[in-house]
């Protein structure tokens, strides 16, 4: 069979979609309505009574409170800090995913930063065959994925971990939400477990797409709490302390917004409510300290808690010299397609 004749022959061309060019031009145009900071607000947030309502305002005398480094500076030295986070690694196969977890855990003393870390591994299988009488491979259940399991090991693990490095009377960073994914419930226990030696317990969230407070106060106005956030708070300010309640699972926190640079994204402080009701003033001192510790690590384009940021940095590292992908592949697990392009990982 003859090839045809092609009468309109594909050429090597770049289309440009004209959608590209309003795109950006509009958020050139948006970016104008905002490119001056917000003055420090002093209007009530107006929301409906409380009784019944997700979300209560603590301080309803201001929309913003600033914030003083000085002070904070000064907080960091008066109280023991630690901070945790974590770094992991996830090796897709065919017969299931190997998770490489390093929990990382750094106390700041006088001069020096010193870390404790941890290695775990996690392989997830929905297979009983593979699992076998194995004691440390984890099954999943058919209709979830293995990421759902890793979650539980991983709350577990960090619970352990916690509970037996961090030092009594302490204020603990720990990077991520309180309340917010299916960990709530574990993290909660944590957080109460610590409490009874006297350890202080601060959530900080890089990232969120939560509307609990915009929705309330400016319905499709806002993308999201930390827009509202960035667009109502001047720089050095925090939001007032807000009161959450998830009505189907019960659990309580308290948490604000904090803008440390003018065009940065803030972020989100939660902790248990019994750390403010028994030490309002500790908790705005700690305040203060976050954002001592935030321009103290100096990223204006990643902005972060210092210690936070420096346990992400062993966390990484180790995982780095573990080199778990190495180990994987010399086990004979056949990867997935992807895992063999990209070596994706968490």
């Amino acid at each position: 069979m003859k090839k045809p004749k092609d009468k309109t022959p594909l050429k090597s061309a770049l289309i440009v979609n004209p959608n590209w060019n309003k795109t950006i031009g509009e958020l050139k145009k948006k970016r104008v309505l905002f490119i001056s900071e917000p003055v420090e607000g002093k209007t009530n947030i107006s929301l409906p009574p409380d009784d019944g309502k997700k979300i209560q305002i603590l301080e309803k005398d201001s929309i913003s409170h600033d914030l003083n480094a000085h002070n904070g500076k000064d907080v960091a030295l008066s109280y023991q800090l630690e901070a945790y986070d974590e770094s992991y690694y996830k090796y897709a196969a065919l017969s299931g995913a190997a998770y490489f977890t390093c929990h990382t855990l750094v106390r700041l003393d006088s001069d020096d930063y010193v870390s404790m870390c941890e290695l775990t591994a996690n392989y997830i299988t929905r297979s009983e065959e593979v699992v076998g009488d194995s004691e440390v491979f984890s099954l999943a259940s058919a209709d979830s994925s293995t990421g759902a399991k890793f979650n539980e090991n991983y709350s577990e693990e960090r619970k352990n971990f916690l509970k037996t490095n961090v030092s009594d009377n302490t204020i603990l960073i720990i990077d991520g939400p309180l309340i917010g994914n299916q960990l709530s419930s574990r993290t909660i226990r944590l957080v109460k477990d610590l409490k009874e030696r006297n350890v202080a317990t601060f959530f900080v969230t890089k990232n969120s797409d939560s509307m609990l407070l915009s929705n309330e106060i400016a319905p499709k106005k806002y993308h999201s709490d930390l827009d509202w956030a960035s667009k109502n708070l001047p720089s050095g300010h925090r939001s007032s302390f807000i009161k959450y309640k998830d009505l189907n699972a019960g659990h309580t926190e308290i948490f604000c917004y904090l803008k440390t640079y003018a065009y940065a994204s803030p972020l989100r402080i939660s902790f248990y409510p019994t750390i403010y009701n028994e030490n309002k003033d500790l908790v705005k001192e700690v305040m203060d300290m976050l954002y001592f510790l935030i321009l103290d690590d100096g990223n204006q384009n990643n902005p972060q808690v210092r210690l936070i940021r420096i346990a992400e940095l062993f966390a990484k590292d180790i995982i780095k010299i573990a080199n778990p992908d190495r180990q994987v592949r010399m086990s004979g697990l056949i990867p997935t397609v992807n895992q063999s392009r990209f070596g994706r990982s968490l």
